[in-house]
């Protein structure tokens, strides 16, 4: 067993654009590898050493290792085959190859994370703040001053920092290692759900970058017609859908009485027949400059790679409590299910090829449109289809079912027969 840790440094955010297309970022660096093979003393490689034999060799790898396991392994993965595999020739490592403690730990129902994991159960983990202070410091890039112009913190100007890194990678291989002895692995069914994922996850989704730029070039334009007519109406009193305090003010100046901008809020005013229409209008345009859709659609340019505009790691194995996956970057699993009546495939032709006015004609709700449509910004391969569906109410069901309570799953079962 290879129980591995990355220390890396980049100028991109792996919180932003996930850690596939993190690791294939130009800037990113690995700055050390701490390894320990079946338990024994942990090793610090360093870029410019001799890489270990088993890094090059996968016979060598199949002797010595056989698996390899890392914390949250994702990263790891992703690390090995962008940098590793891609820059210095080292050999590629199947999911079926890894082993992944965050995922052991997680089926469990413990914290996710190799700290939290390791304090719950009482292990002899060493919570090291400055080793993890240091390794942020290290991990983005410096602000170049007149005396140091240098972009990063480099080994020759801060030699004592880089010490501490190391102590600091040794010691999450320690942790990573008692965590991982302490879990019992995944049971076999487990094992291959988490391969499974794995391979999904790196497969990834293609997203159709074209729809996403022009969906929010459209955006930004209401944004700034709605800004402008709010200003309008308001005689500048207000400036931004967002001035929540300003908002309220004037909507209450105009004798409407209302506590609060949220959605809901706004909805329930909106349903008011006697609401004036210059109040109408702005809490209209603000229920329509509010759509979350906006931050769906950075997201999917942010974190689409850039060779083949596919998200990678949307999903995380078994990050809810109940063992379900957990959405990350641009969060599938939460989709707004859109307006019913809505033919999605000539809507999104429209925002392909109409101009600006065109498009904002044919659809006053433009921001409810796009928002209705973004199951299509993921596409398919060419002769393939993706199909989109739920699970109805599925914890409630398995729940009185392994209860044994027929009679409340019967009400479930009705409820399908009605609807079919």
């Amino acid at each position: 067993m290879l129980d591995l840790d990355f220390e890396v440094r980049s100028k991109v955010s792996i919180e932003d654009v996930g850690a596939w297309k993190y690791s294939q970022d130009p800037s990113t660096q690995i700055l050390c590898m701490g390894w320990s093979i079946d338990g024994g003393p942990v090793t610090v490689w360093k870029p410019g050493d001799p890489a270990p034999d088993w890094a090059t060799d996968i016979n060598v790898f199949k002797k010595k290792c056989k698996t390899v396991r890392a914390h949250n392994a994702a990263f790891e993965q992703a690390i090995w085959a962008n940098i590793c595999v891609a820059c210095f020739g080292w050999v590629y490592l199947e999911p079926i190859h890894w082993i992944d403690t965050m995922a052991q730990a997680a089926a469990m129902s413990l914290p996710m994370s190799l700290e939290d994991g390791g304090a719950a159960l009482q292990l002899p983990v060493v919570k090291d703040t400055e080793g993890r202070r240091v390794m942020l410091q290290l991990a983005r890039p410096r602000k170049p001053s007149k005396d140091n112009p240098k972009e990063w913190m480099e080994k020759e100007d801060y030699p004592e920092k880089f010490e501490t890194l190391y102590k600091y990678n040794v010691t999450d291989v320690e942790s990573q290692i008692a965590l991982g002895n302490y879990l019992p692995p995944l049971i076999l069914k487990e094992r291959w759900v988490w391969v499974l994922d794995q391979l999904i996850n790196q497969r990834g989704v293609k997203i159709d970058i074209e729809l996403a730029h022009k969906a929010l070039a459209i955006i930004d334009e209401v944004e700034l017609r709605g800004v402008k007519r709010i200003k309008e109406i308001t005689n500048g009193e207000v400036e931004t859908a967002g001035q929540v305090a300003k908002l309220l003010n004037w909507a209450r100046s105009k004798g409407v009485v209302i506590t609060s901008l949220t959605k809901d809020s706004v909805a329930e005013t909106l349903k008011d027949k006697t609401l004036p229409p210059e109040v109408a209008e702005v809490l209209y345009l603000r229920q329509m400059l509010g759509k979350s859709s906006t931050k769906k659609i950075i997201k999917m340019i942010e974190a689409a790679c850039l060779h083949d505009h596919r998200v990678r790691y949307t999903s995380v194995y078994h990050g809810a409590s109940t063992g379900r996956w957990a959405g990350r970057l641009i969060q599938v699993q939460n989709f707004p299910r859109g307006l019913p009546d809505l033919d999605v495939d000539q809507a999104i032709n429209d925002i392909l090829n109409m101009d600006m006015d065109q498009i904002l004609y044919k659809y006053p709700n433009i921001t409810d449109v796009i928002s209705s449509c973004l199951r299509g910004f993921i596409i398919p391969e060419k002769g393939k289809k993706f199909i989109s569906a739920d699970f109805n109410a599925i914890e409630p069901r398995v729940l009185f079912t392994l209860a044994g309570q027929e009679d409340a799953v019967d009400i479930y079962r009705k409820e399908g027969d009605l609807l079919s």
